[in-house]
């Protein structure tokens, strides 16, 4: 996957860039209906892995990019060379059917980790005020 990012998803995509970007410090692939799943190495030795998966509500793929990245940094997980390199995917722009840019795309993501009970349903609720 790492070695030859542009076989999983193909040239000019996220995941191809996004594997390139990681330099072998994440795997990720996207699936049917929205759904995206990245696998963040060990930071050190003796250290956890990381397990990311999430699906997109509505099925849509188009905020999935932008979720990705936003949650790679809520976990501390993009370094900045990482995202120089993905920067266009991070708030990407939004069309009107005559093709003129009439928004953003903005990923607002709760994080919810083991022993933190409730984290993810606070994060939501804390996101819709």
């Amino acid at each position: 996957l790492t070695k030859q990012p542009d076989l999983v998803a193909g040239t000019g995509r996220f995941t191809t860039d996004f594997l390139a970007a990681g330099r072998g410090r994440w795997i990720g692939k996207e699936g049917a209906e929205g759904v995206y799943c990245v696998g963040l190495r060990a930071a050190a030795r003796g250290g956890k892995a990381i397990g990311i998966a999430f699906k997109i509500e509505d099925g849509s793929a188009r905020p999935r990019d932008a979720v990705t990245l936003a949650a790679l940094d809520r976990l501390g997980a993009l370094p900045l060379g990482a995202r120089r390199a993905l920067a266009s995917y991070a708030q990407p722009p939004v069309q009107n059917a005559l093709g003129l840019e009439v928004g953003r795309i903005e990923a607002e993501v709760p994080i919810a980790r083991r022993g933190r009970r409730g984290a993810a349903s606070r994060g939501a609720r804390q996101a819709k005020r």
